[in-house]
């Protein structure tokens, strides 16, 4: 089942997956100082959360 994000505005209709949001979740992690050295598991569970 994908799950996805869906925003319809007047232009027309966006739909972000949740995949797509954990990539950028798990990059955005990867900048901040003290998280880079925590394990790709346990960034990979916040972006779950997320």
């Amino acid at each position: 089942m994908e799950e996805s994000l869906r925003s319809e505005v007047d232009m027309g209709i966006v739909k972000i997956s949740d995949e797509v949001v954990a990539v950028i979740a798990g990059l955005a992690c990867s900048e901040v100082k003290g998280i880079v050295g925590i394990s790709s598991g346990i960034v990979g569970g916040i972006t779950q959360i997320l």
